[in-house]
């Protein structure tokens, strides 16, 4: 046993320390025309209320992705895309985010990271969710992306989260539209006029 600790060592020696995943290579480019969310709901009206579920990274082990880098890597992404409000108080609707598997391969030349995250949206002013859904996304980093395994895990992290938001984020401004406006009632004829 003594014989396969000393292995690793010698292994996180020779690949490095492992780090966590980064916050500007999870945020997503803009993934939906511009004039599109202009003329959504969604447009500068959600504000992120809490990400959970994320794992600090301990050098001494995986790469990981943690909930503060996710936070802010949701929000970039929802402000880039002119989904987030000015300022909470502005914001229409509450965003919820749970990172429920973040399934990893422990080796591999190729390694594909797989993101499940939940999203909820709900309605401030009436307390209704508008979007409850999982989106599950994988990304591969393969060694010509990074030589060390420890930083293709964190290559393939990141690509995993920036994708799961993108999608996210074309998902949502296409299910939640602007209710049809109620057409006026006619006026009763009068008979005999």
């Amino acid at each position: 046993m003594r014989a396969v600790w000393i292995v690793l060592g010698a292994a996180l020696v020779i690949e490095g320390c492992a780090s966590g995943a980064t916050v500007p290579a999870m945020v997503a480019a803009p993934a939906v025309p511009a004039e599109r969310v202009r003329a959504s709901p969604l447009a500068r009206a959600i504000t992120v209320e809490s990400v959970t579920g994320g794992e600090p990274t301990s050098p001494l082990w995986v790469s990981k992705v943690g909930n503060a880098e996710f936070d802010q890597a949701l929000r970039r992404s929802l402000e880039s895309a002119g989904l987030i409000a000015a300022s909470p108080a502005d914001a229409k609707y509450d965003l919820r985010a749970n990172l429920v598997t973040l399934s990893q391969p422990m080796v591999g030349l190729d390694l594909t990271v797989k993101s499940s995250v939940k999203y909820t949206l709900v309605e401030r002013a009436t307390k209704r969710t508008v979007y409850d859904d999982f989106i599950s996304v994988d990304h591969t980093a393969t060694f010509g992306d990074h030589p060390f395994a420890y930083e293709r895990l964190r290559l393939a992290n990141e690509g995993s989260i920036r994708k799961n938001i993108e999608t996210f984020i074309r998902d949502v401004v296409v299910r939640v539209q602007t209710p049809l406006p109620r057409r006026p009632a006619r006026a009763a004829q009068r008979s005999g006029s």
